[in-house]
């Protein structure tokens, strides 16, 4: 494989762990725009360790991704006191307050990055990101999910079938943190380098619209909504002025002929239904 196809791969596998945390968060009706800050809880902590104990580096990026999970969960009871807009708003706040504590404090080298010394094979990433998407897929086919979906679609209802949609949308929340957590983890450890800007509030704007696309409705909409956001500007790389442009275009008509996304449940059931006759 060329160091190109797989830096794009290790790419396609970062987006597609941190859809997957946006994933759980969206399924309940919550627009969280925190998952990068998450991740990036998750890479300094990782790189901490690595720089301060004389750790495994699965032992560090495990770290990376309790101090995310911590976090997540401390989050979880102040921001979802609120719904709708005001807790999009919430989670913004703490998506920008998060990187720019990291961008002030020298002790993780401030504006200047922090490097680490780990390294990891990109077939670590590869099987890290495959477990993720396993993990979802598995969700999907649970009550759990059930119980999101019908969050989603009226709270007050589920509320009064007897359904916890306050500890239910909780769990979601810190399994999303912990899911970013681990991605940033491994992104730490992959590229050996941390720097507080990678984690903007905007790449949590993309993870959202990852799984916008893909297609809530299904457990496969993370790694369809990746699989658009990495390869699609390079396959228009040809044209450098218009790529993005034309990528932006192709979103703009997905969303208008799918509003649903591109997999819907009845989409899926239809082909599980004709792959199941043939």
């Amino acid at each position: 494989m060329s160091g190109y196809f797989s830096g794009l791969l290790i790419i396609f596998c970062f987006n597609l762990i941190g859809a997957s945390a946006a994933y759980l968060s969206l399924l309940a009706g919550q627009l969280t725009l925190a998952t990068a800050a998450f991740m990036g809880v998750g890479a300094y902590a990782t790189a901490y360790m690595c720089n301060t104990w004389n750790l495994p580096v699965a032992a560090d990026i495990l770290a990376g991704g309790l101090a995310a999970t911590a976090l997540g969960a401390l989050a979880s009871f102040l921001t979802l006191r609120v719904r709708g807009i005001y807790f999009a708003l919430s989670t913004f706040a703490l998506g920008e307050i998060i990187p720019a504590v990291f961008l002030d404090m020298d002790s993780v080298g401030g504006a200047s990055g922090y490097p680490l010394p780990a390294y990891i094979s990109p077939a670590v990433v590869y099987a890290a990101s495959a477990a993720v998407l396993a993990v979802i897929v598995y969700l999907g086919c649970t009550r759990f999910t059930l119980y999101l979906t019908a969050i989603r679609t009226d709270p007050l209802v589920t509320s009064l079938m007897g359904v916890p949609t306050r500890g239910l949308s909780i769990v979601a929340f810190i399994m999303g943190a912990a899911i970013a957590g681990l991605g940033g983890g491994l992104y730490a450890a992959s590229y050996s380098f941390v720097e507080a800007q990678h984690f903007s509030i905007m790449l949590s704007i993309y993870y959202v619209l990852m799984v916008l696309l893909g297609g809530i409705e299904t457990p496969f909409a993370p790694v369809i909504g990746a699989a658009a956001f990495t390869f699609l500007p390079e396959i228009f790389r040809a044209s450098e002025q218009w790529r993005y442009a034309i990528f932006a275009a192709v979103l703009i008509a997905c969303m208008r002929l799918r509003p649903d996304g591109v997999l819907t449940a009845h989409l899926l059931s239809r082909l599980t239904r004709r792959g199941a006759q043939s």
